[in-house]
């Protein structure tokens, strides 16, 4: 599903819920100069603490522009269908350089409300450990084939 939010309202405030296979799509602005066209790098990010779980890039162009313009767009950002954890993740949405807002630069902390990522004992079946199983039977059967023909 296609989670839609401004990278204003997050700094706002607003608490978006995703889940496993959702893409948070973030629109954002800024204003610019540039004395040749030129691409940036916008750069969006969901972590907990420290850490960066999650990234996105995205390759922008600025048009050359010696008066202050603004690019308006968007970065999405996919979550994948497992592996994270449940819980508050901070938000990130840059492009070096220029600025995003007051305080959009920086990590919005506890915007994003992940739910539903499947717990590490959902994620292995009996039918994903089988293969595992044949080849710990088939080493098992060549060490004792090894081992009678030693003795």
């Amino acid at each position: 599903m296609l989670v839609q939010v401004s990278l204003a309202d997050l700094v706002a405030g607003t608490q978006v819920a995703l889940g496993p296979g959702d893409t948070l799509e973030v629109t954002c602005s800024f204003d610019y100069t540039v004395s040749q066209a030129t691409t940036e790098t916008l750069w969006g990010a969901l972590g907990i603490g420290l850490g960066r779980d999650i990234e996105a890039f995205k390759e922008i162009d600025l048009d050359r522009s010696i008066t202050p313009e603004t690019w308006s767009g968007y970065i999405d950002i996919p979550i994948p269908m497992s592996g994270k954890n449940n819980g508050a993740y901070w938000l990130q949405v840059e492009v070096k350089g220029y600025d995003l807002g007051r305080d959009a630069g920086e990590k919005i902390e506890n915007a994003i409300m992940m739910s539903g990522m499947p717990e590490i004992g959902d994620i292995f079946t009996v039918l994903e450990l089988i293969p595992a199983l044949i080849m710990v039977m088939m080493m098992s059967m060549m060490m004792n084939l090894i081992g009678g023909v030693t003795k």
